[in-house]
């Protein structure tokens, strides 16, 4: 067999192998994604998959009752357009009346005036509420201040500028329980508005119905000088009975200045005349009464001249208390009107509501606003870490 004719065939036979070089194994793509987004992942996604999970199957429903009132004057229906407008802008009393009922129901005293009636601390730690939405809870403890921390994030007070009308609203996790609060903080603002009815009242009066007080006591005390008087003089009327007694002189001196004018003539005329004597023994008569009436008159210090004096100052100073009880009177009756325009009043205007379906969590707001906000602090972050590293390679 010819040698050239096998190698051919050997040659032909054999297969060709070409020798590849070995590719390098590729790291997963799903652990490297992760590990370069695991602050993306730690920071922003975790947390909002945790808040998903819990606004849709742990948070617990809270319900909102809503209740309207208006604090209003006595006189706000008759004031002028001038006025109105001076209250809208914030400047009349019943704003500040208005804005003292709103602090009393945001205030530690509000609590105080519902533990009065109901217990806050069994309503809002509701056993089947979830760990977050119950009190006490890891962001409010069992304190008062606690308490009071939770109760003002469940407690709002809108006020409408243009009606005057404040919107109230509680929260808590049973509906009555809702609309009991609000229905309570509602009566105890009733009963601020009272008292500081009844204050202002008071410090509107007060004064006057003191001055009325002294004026009547000037009165009853001059009037018991006056009794003493007449009772340690024995005369009622000191000035009647001494006009009486200057009538009577009068008519006596009328009748002594005729009867000695008849003497006078008589003893002209007649001297002879027997009824001179008696008409002499007249005279006499006559100026004896009249000296005797006088001496009552203007003698001693038992005469009735000083007891006038003394009798006209009592009843000056009479005239005078009466006066001033008068005028102390028409002071309070006007107080008293001015009082009665300053009184404020708190009306409901919408009773508060049995709510039906709850309002709160606001579950896909929360989750968005969570999510926005982790956003952004992770954005910002990021900007801050890129900028040091790029500061710190130069």
């Amino acid at each position: 067999m010819n040698t050239d004719t096998i190698d051919i065939q050997t040659t032909e036979n054999l297969e060709v192998h070409t020798i590849v070089p070995a590719k390098p194994k590729r790291p997963n793509a799903l652990l490297k994604a992760i590990t370069e987004n695991s602050g993306a992942i730690l920071f922003l996604i975790l947390p909002t998959l945790l808040a998903i999970i819990y606004y849709s199957f742990i948070a617990t429903d809270m319900y909102e009752s809503e209740g309207r009132f208006i604090v209003r004057s006595s006189q706000q229906r008759q004031m002028s357009m001038f006025a109105n407008f001076f209250q809208q802008a914030g400047l009349s009393p019943t704003h500040d009346s208005l804005f003292i009922v709103h602090e009393f129901i945001t205030s530690r005293d509000g609590i105080k005036s519902l533990q009065k009636h109901i217990d806050l601390k069994n309503i809002y730690g509701n056993k089947d509420a979830d760990f977050l939405s119950q009190y006490p809870n890891i962001l409010n403890d069992n304190s008062f201040e606690g308490l009071y921390e939770y109760y003002s994030k469940n407690i709002s007070i809108v006020f409408d500028s243009a009606t005057g009308i404040t919107t109230l609203t509680a929260r808590a996790f049973s509906p009555d329980d809702a609309q009991l609060i609000v229905n309570i903080l509602l009566d105890e603002s009733e009963g601020l508005v009272n008292r500081l009815n009844e204050r202002s009242r008071n410090n509107a009066i007060g004064d006057a119905e003191k001055d009325v007080q002294i004026a009547e006591e000037k009165v009853t005390e001059i009037q018991l000088k006056m009794l003493n008087y007449r009772n340690r003089e024995e005369v009622l009327d000191p000035k009647s009975a001494t006009e009486a007694f200057a009538e009577s002189l009068a008519k006596l001196r009328v009748e002594l200045i005729m009867s000695r004018a008849r003497l006078s003539e008589m003893q002209q005329s007649s001297p002879s005349n027997p009824m001179i004597r008696g008409l002499k023994a007249h005279i006499n008569s006559i100026e004896r009464q009249y000296n005797n009436e006088m001496a009552k008159l203007t003698g001693d210090e038992k005469s009735l001249a000083p007891k006038v004096g003394m009798y006209e100052e009592l009843v000056l100073r009479q005239e005078f208390a009466a006066k001033q009880l008068a005028s102390a009177v028409g002071s309070l009756a006007s107080a008293k009107a001015e009082a009665r325009r300053q009184l404020i009043y708190l009306d409901r205007v919408v009773e508060p509501n049995v709510p039906d379906e709850a309002k709160y969590p606001q579950k896909f707001k929360s989750i968005c606003i969570i999510f926005m906000s982790l956003f952004l602090m992770y954005s910002i972050s990021r900007l801050l870490m890129t900028g040091l590293r790029e500061h710190s390679q130069r």
